[in-house]
């Protein structure tokens, strides 16, 4: 599908919060909602939901589990930290 909104981001660290914010001051005209994805759930996917969630509090960032991949296995998503604004998306 065709997300008018969605964007692919490079980073070269695991924590990619800086990145979204800088992509979402550009395109999305500084949107409160995040939903995130991505690969090494429990690093890369989990510092960059930390991050968001610590630079801007009054944002709700949501992690679409579905989308999400760990290192290797199966991720315990009852583990995830989650701090007041963050939130599963579609959750199994």
């Amino acid at each position: 599908k065709d997300y008018p909104l969605a964007v692919t981001l490079r980073k070269d660290r695991r924590d990619g919060s800086e990145e979204v914010l800088s992509v979402n001051l550009r395109h999305a005209n500084g949107s409160d909602t995040y939903r995130v994805c991505g690969v090494y759930t429990e690093q890369c996917v989990e510092e960059t939901v930390s991050g968001l969630a610590l630079r801007q509090p009054e944002a709700v960032v949501e992690v679409v589990p579905s989308a999400c991949r760990p290192y290797e296995g199966a991720f315990i998503w009852e583990q995830f930290p989650r701090a007041a604004n963050v939130r599963l998306a579609n959750a199994a």
